[in-house]
């Protein structure tokens, strides 16, 4: 049995100088590749990063059984860990794989997209959107959703995450690069009231998918570190 003062022997004191970066926002300073996709409730990167830096050697092996978005994860890679992630959420999964497994080059990712857009688009003139929620039409133009329901579709037939990662960070917002009507992008609303459709009726016409998500994926380029574990 491990008591208590046994443990704080072998746990070293956590230094109070490193406090600071947890307190300071991480998005200019990140890889990029944490900002694929939101999720609710995430560990911020720099708390992850100084928490692996201190606990954990080169080497050693950083086990998460529940990776979330899998920002422990890739930090624990990126610093130089052997990573075992895992989670029982399919979108936790996703994201965690994504970031685990990027491609070598901007240039790898976007030449997958154009070569399952033609698949993507002839499927999309055949998807019935009475098989989609109520509810969840009415976040988009009928158009757009049926060009998400098909990429999604080909996407995971393909097993391309880092592009369904990329698809799924994109889905609501009130911004012009998103594909939703004016709605928040963490828990989805429609932002009507922020927003009528009488005043702003440019914010519910149709957006195309492929160009936004080649935007999508360029931005989650700006800042990548390489992994040994990229794709090729």
């Amino acid at each position: 049995m491990v008591t208590k003062s046994a443990l704080a022997k072998e746990i070293p004191p956590y230094p109070a100088r490193l406090y600071g970066n947890w307190r300071r926002s991480a998005a200019r300073t990140e890889t990029t590749l944490h900002q694929l996709s939101p999720y609710i409730g995430k560990i911020k990167s720099s708390i992850a990063a100084s928490l692996i830096s201190h606990f954990t050697e080169e080497g050693e092996l950083v086990y998460d059984p529940f990776s979330g978005s899998g920002t422990v994860a890739l930090e624990a890679w990126l610093a130089g860990r052997r990573v075992i992630a895992n989670d029982l959420s399919p979108y936790a999964g996703l994201l965690t794989r994504a970031k685990l497994l990027p491609y070598k080059s901007l240039e790898a990712a976007l030449k997958d997209i154009e070569s399952v857009a033609s698949a993507a688009i002839a499927l999309s003139t055949k998807i019935d959107l009475r098989l989609v929620p109520c509810w969840v039409q009415k976040f988009f133009h009928t158009d757009t959703l049926r060009e998400i329901v098909a990429w999604t579709t080909v996407l995971r037939k393909r097993r391309l995450h880092f592009q369904l990662s990329c698809l799924m960070g994109i889905l609501h917002h009130q911004r012009p690069g998103f594909l939703s009507f004016p709605s928040s992008h963490t828990v989805p609303y429609l932002r009507q009231k922020n927003f009528p459709p009488t005043q702003f009726p440019e914010l519910y016409q149709y957006r195309s998918l492929q160009d936004r998500l080649q935007a999508k994926v360029r931005r989650g380029y700006c800042q990548v570190k390489p992994t040994s574990a990229t794709m090729a």
